[in-house]
Order: structure tokens, then C-alpha cells, then sequence
């Protein structure tokens, strides 16, 4: 259930910011929820962030 909520809330804030992901699978969610994971464990201002987001988002 928290994975859930997290991805729940995630997706709130991004779309509040702007930003609509094209979530349109349960696998496009998972794939998301190790991104955020994955990004968590970073610290702030580190470079790949913005690359593996670009990665993953432009080959929809």
C-alpha cells in the first residue's frame, strides 16, 4: 500500500508543477517508482537525475 500512496503523491505534485507523466501500464508505473526510488538516494544537484528522467520519458 505505501508504494501506492508514493506514487499517488508523486504524480499529485508533478502535475501540480507542470509536469503530466504518461503513465499508461502497471509497468510504466513500476518503472517510475524505481526512478523515484533511485533519485531519493541521490543527493541534491547530482547530474544523472536529469538524465535517467530524459532517459526513460523520451522513449514514450
Amino acid at each position: 500500500m505505501g508504494k501506492e500512496i508514493a506514487l499517488s503523491v508523486a504524480k499529485l505534485f508533478l502535475r501540480r508543477n507542470g509536469f503530466d507523466l504518461p503513465l499508461h501500464t502497471l509497468e510504466d508505473e513500476k518503472e517510475l517508482f524505481v526512478l523515484l526510488v533511485k533519485t531519493i538516494f541521490k543527493f541534491d544537484g547530482d547530474p544523472t537525475i536529469i538524465g535517467e528522467i530524459e532517459n526513460i520519458y523520451s522513449r514514450t
